[in-house]
């Protein structure tokens, strides 16, 4: 991704860091960012995305993850980083759609923004052991999963 600070005026998403979350199988790399509220200039939570080099992976525990700071919560930031979020994936050339949010059952706010964002309800029930493992207890594998088709913007001169 070329900017490395990306608004919306209420809130701004700055990025921290690339990493590789299996860099021996390169399955996966992970952009960061911060949420930072512009009013406060308070870092008030972290957002980041997934993108695999295997074909039609799913991860269940989504491409999109988000998380605000527990005294944050309630202000909309979430719902912002992920529309912001999502507005950026349109411009990013490496990651193909279509993108997910998922979390377990339990964790109401969380799966409200996704759908609150436009994400379409895909799954909800316990995910199959040869998905994401036996070693997940019954509760961590009961989950809502959202998707979101994003249309590519296209840039001028390609």
């Amino acid at each position: 991704m070329e900017d490395k600070i990306i608004t919306d005026g209420e809130i701004s998403l700055i990025r921290n860091k690339t990493l590789s979350e299996n860099e021996d199988l390169k399955l996966s790399q992970a952009e960061c960012f911060d949420i930072i509220c512009n009013k406060t200039l308070e870092n008030v939570g972290v957002i980041s995305y997934r993108y695999h080099n295997l074909p039609n992976y799913i991860d269940y525990g989504g491409n999109i993850n988000y998380r605000i700071k527990e005294n944050q919560r309630g202000n909309g930031f979430a719902k912002r980083a992920l529309t912001l979020m999502l507005y950026v994936l349109q411009n990013n050339t490496k990651f193909d759609e279509p993108l997910y949010v998922s979390s377990i059952l339990s964790n109401k706010n969380y799966l409200n923004v996704a759908a609150s964002c436009g994400g379409k309800l895909i799954h909800s029930g316990i995910v199959p052991n040869n998905v994401i493992g036996s070693f997940y207890d019954k509760e961590m594998r009961n989950v809502e999963l959202y998707e979101f088709n994003i249309e590519k913007i296209e840039k001028y001169g390609k």
